[in-house]
């Protein structure tokens, strides 16, 4: 059995902003992360992504890895996607 994946790889380098859902604003105002552009990078992707871990209490091990390295975008894509719900719940 090999590794190697059958779909295409195809890194994301446009995100809907977490923040306002894509919507470029948070209750009338203008969206503190992706001012009103509705899109992030992935470096602002992963930035919302460990502010969110910290404040949610997230394990500080995990939380220093994605400090170190830069995300793969598949498993970037999982995590906003896992983190932008139970941010809505």
């Amino acid at each position: 059995m090999s590794n190697i994946s059958i779909f295409p790889i195809s890194p994301t380098t446009n995100w809907q902003c977490p923040e306002c859902d894509g919507t470029g604003s948070i209750d009338e105002e203008i969206c503190p992360v992706c001012f009103g552009a509705t899109l992030i990078d992935s470096s602002a992707a992963a930035e919302w992504l460990i502010n969110f871990m910290q404040s949610s209490g997230g394990p500080t091990l995990e939380i220093e890895e994605l400090r170190k390295e830069a995300p793969d975008p598949l498993i970037l894509a999982v995590c906003l996607g896992v983190c932008s719900a139970i941010k809505r719940t």
